[in-house]
């Protein structure tokens, strides 16, 4: 016969409590890497976009374009 003792009840409940912190901890993160991603792909998007502004204005023989 298996009962549930005072104690299997406590650790069950903590380990309930302990994974919901978890899963919000894990979840956290995620959304920080995901900004963080996307930060980044958006700097790297408008660095490439000056770049490019950049090599066609030494490529022009017209006056250069302001950035």
């Amino acid at each position: 016969m298996n009962i549930l003792s005072l104690d299997n009840i406590v650790n069950i409940f903590l380990l309930g409590v302990a994974d919901r912190y978890v899963t919000a901890g894990t979840a956290w993160l995620n959304g920080a890497f995901s900004k963080v991603a996307r930060a980044g792909q958006t700097a790297g998007t408008k660095t490439r976009e000056k770049f490019n502004v950049a090599v066609s204005n030494l490529t022009a023989k017209d006056p250069p374009i302001a950035v």
